[in-house]
């Protein structure tokens, strides 16, 4: 029997449910070894935690992907000034899924946060499981 089996969370953070734009950028490097130019690739965001986030895109990333995402945080019940967080993080994809209508839903792991970025991670997902 496995964790899931068990109906235990494997994740060390708590997921919350969004729905945020990301607007991820990348360069890949192919076979030949030639670099293309960086593209900006926007995504739906359908949940994030302080060391992750989960996307849906119709551009395929090969897993180990590393991208820069950006976003913003809409938390309506903060105070005012804190109501919306821009955030540009990096990122590697860990996983790619085919999903529905030829997009992938893609999960991503935060890599090189910032505390301050870590803290303000947390901070969000904390305020939306209350």
């Amino acid at each position: 029997m496995n964790d899931q089996d068990l109906g235990l969370e494997r994740r060390r953070h708590k997921r919350v449910k969004v729905d945020f734009a990301a607007v991820c950028r990348t360069q890949e490097l192919f076979k030949s070894r030639t670099i293309v130019e960086p593209r900006d690739i926007v995504a739906k965001m359908f949940d994030i935690s302080e060391s992750g986030m989960g996307i849906l895109s119709d551009y395929n990333f090969s897993p180990h992907t590393n991208i820069q995402a950006k976003f913003t945080l809409v938390n309506l019940g903060a105070k005012e000034l804190e109501r919306y967080l821009p955030m540009e993080v990096m990122g590697e994809v860990r996983y790619n899924i085919p999903f529905k209508d030829n997009l992938r839903r893609l999960g991503v792991f935060f890599t090189n946060l910032s505390s301050e970025d870590r803290h303000t991670l947390a901070d969000f997902a904390g305020s939306r499981v209350r």
